[in-house]
């Protein structure tokens, strides 16, 4: 039973550290990461003076992107009427916000309306797979004067509306430290994993002092502790800080555990010097709360497994 607990370990070692483990490739070109984006191109139709009537169309073309808090790029619109002749345009030629909320979008810029008329613009959009839709609008800013105003479904073309998510950390680990140095040596056993997510973090933690000299077919570790759910995480650099109430031994606890990836990280190494190990360290107070000494304390080099800390890096999609 003692190989099989083993066995079982090293496949749940495996899981974990397995999906986390990723080659770390050279960028051939740095390009600036973008906060988001508008982009598209279309028609909507605006209806006729009668039912019978043929629509207008109204064409648009969108391209206005947020890159550490400056705005770049332009949009233009045109009408063409049933019989090909030109009708009102606008275009912009000032960005002055974007706003995106889910999968919608308000630009305010400033800009022309036929050429010639300055004019205070409002460009919103609706990007869903279901049908886009867009709305159009061209006034005389402290004016309250309207030039146009026009929205509809598109009927040609697609929009996408694009802003970056909130990156987020995460940390997995799988291995042992030496927790006490006698002639007999105990190790600690520790398996956790933890992602930062907008809603609260998201993982477990695992640990328990394992003699690998016993002779015994069962393994009963002195000290036991089980998280089955983070209640907050921190991660900076290669360090990772998990908090979360378990158990220490069956009894309620508040337990903390540090760890360290002490991988070396990419880049040009001006200097040699020698990889450092892994560090873990796990502290756990019975509770309750007001208990302020820790029951239970252990810490050290990771001597043999793995921990792993990093930010999930986020890329936009290509337009469509």
């Amino acid at each position: 039973m003692e190989v099989s607990g083993r066995i079982l370990k090293a496949a749940l070692c495996a899981a974990i550290l397995a999906s986390s483990l990723c080659a770390v490739s050279a960028q051939s070109t740095v390009l600036p990461m973008p906060d988001a984006f508008v982009r598209g191109s279309g028609a909507i139709t605006i209806p006729g003076p009668t039912a019978s009537a043929l629509p207008t169309l109204g064409t648009f073309s969108i391209d206005v992107t947020s890159i550490n808090g400056n705005l770049v790029g332009r949009f233009s619109y045109k009408e063409v009427k049933p019989g090909g002749q030109p009708g009102a345009s606008i275009v912009s030629t000032e960005l002055k916000s974007l706003d995106i909320q889910g999968n919608k979008a308000t630009i305010l810029a400033n800009g022309k309306f036929n050429d010639t008329m300055n004019a205070c613009l409002t460009l919103e959009v609706t990007d869903d797979p279901a049908g886009d839709w867009l709305r159009i609008r061209a006034d005389g800013c402290l004016a309250l004067v309207i030039f146009y105003n026009q929205s509809g479904p598109v009927k040609q073309g697609d929009i996408q509306v694009w802003k970056k998510p909130v990156g987020y950390g995460f940390a997995k680990g799988c291995g042992a430290i030496q927790i006490k140095a006698a002639v007999v040596p105990f190790f600690g056993e520790f398996l956790f994993r933890g992602d930062t997510r907008p809603t609260g973090p998201v993982g477990m933690i695992s640990y328990y002092e394992s003699n690998p000299l016993s002779t015994g077919p069962i393994i009963r570790p002195g000290i036991r502790i089980w998280v089955p759910k983070l209640t907050s995480m921190a991660v900076e650099g290669n360090k990772a800080k998990l908090d979360g109430l378990g158990l220490l031994n069956g009894q309620p606890a508040f337990v903390t555990v540090l760890a360290v990836d002490s991988r070396r990280l990419p880049g040009p190494i001006l200097q040699p010097v020698p990889l450092q190990p892994d560090w873990f360290s796990i502290a756990a107070a019975i509770l309750p709360a007001n208990t302020t000494s820790t029951t239970y304390k252990a810490e050290g080099p990771v001597l043999r497994g793995d921990i792993i800390v990093g930010t999930n890096s986020i890329f936009p999609p290509s337009v469509r």
